[in-house]
């Protein structure tokens, strides 16, 4: 069946991919483990944005917790923790721990560390979204299709530096073969939300070779970043800029 046709292309399409990119990103492994920027605190529950935090001592609120709230408040809580412990089981056991959750880690998470990864693309996207939204009509139309372009994929990437010394891990899992297909979804996401502030999201067919430029240059920098250790990533920026100089049109 045509279905069947596709999951089995992107199967083997995420094999050839995982393979090459593991091999790029190797070197990454020897990276200082210090992270770049803010670390999150000792104790997830300081962070506002984790929400209310369960209170493992109230018997009774946890009773009544369904096992998506216990989720999420793990997710929330992981999250923080991942710059230090990145994405992997012993983080989600160490926030587990937290509100008290004494069960197998993979029975609230069969699909293992990968739905932290996931949920981190999704906070992330949100930070990404609101960044984006900063910008008025006015400062937008000063700025030529490029330009554009060049600030919106300098903020994503910005957003990912605090994790950088260990985000290796989130793509590994990411091009795992069995996690594919939901990387590629959410990777489109953020071109989409690039095309969308560039005001060139074709409805015809160079949406493809559009894309593809743009997931060409988007994968390339986000190498480059994980190697560049120039001083606030003044390298990233300059090769980042170099390219979208090179590759997109900016009269189309």
């Amino acid at each position: 069946s045509t279905q069947s046709t596709w999951g089995y292309n992107f199967q083997m399409l995420g094999k050839f991919a995982y393979s090459i990119l593991r091999k790029q990103i190797g070197r990454v492994f020897q990276l200082s483990q210090k992270t770049f920027s803010s670390n999150p605190p000792n104790n997830p529950e300081d962070k506002a944005h984790v929400g209310k935090s369960a209170k493992p001592n109230e018997k009774e609120e946890k009773k009544s917790e369904s096992k998506e709230d216990m989720k999420k408040r793990i997710l929330n809580a992981a999250f923080l923790y991942a710059s230090d412990h990145g994405w992997n089981n012993s983080t989600l056991e160490k926030a587990a721990a937290v509100f008290g959750y004494s069960e197998k880690i993979s029975e609230l998470f069969p699909k293992g560390p990968i739905e932290l990864v996931l949920y981190s693309r999704s906070v992330w996207m949100e930070r990404f979204r609101d960044s984006l939204r900063s910008f008025s009509p006015e400062s937008k139309a000063k700025m030529s299709k490029t330009d554009k372009i060049k600030v919106s994929l300098k903020l994503w990437l910005e957003i990912l530096l605090p994790y950088k010394s260990l985000i290796h891990q989130a793509i590994i899992l990411g091009m795992e073969p069995q996690n594919f297909l939901a990387t590629f979804i959410s990777g489109n996401k953020i071109l989409d939300e690039v095309s969308t502030f560039a005001d060139d999201f074709p409805v015809d067919l160079s949406y493809y070779p559009k894309r593809g430029v743009l997931l060409s240059i988007y994968i390339r920098t986000s190498i480059f970043m994980l190697f560049d250790k120039s001083e606030k990533h003044e390298d990233t920026w300059k090769f980042l800029g170099e390219l979208v100089d090179s590759m997109v049109d900016n009269t189309d």
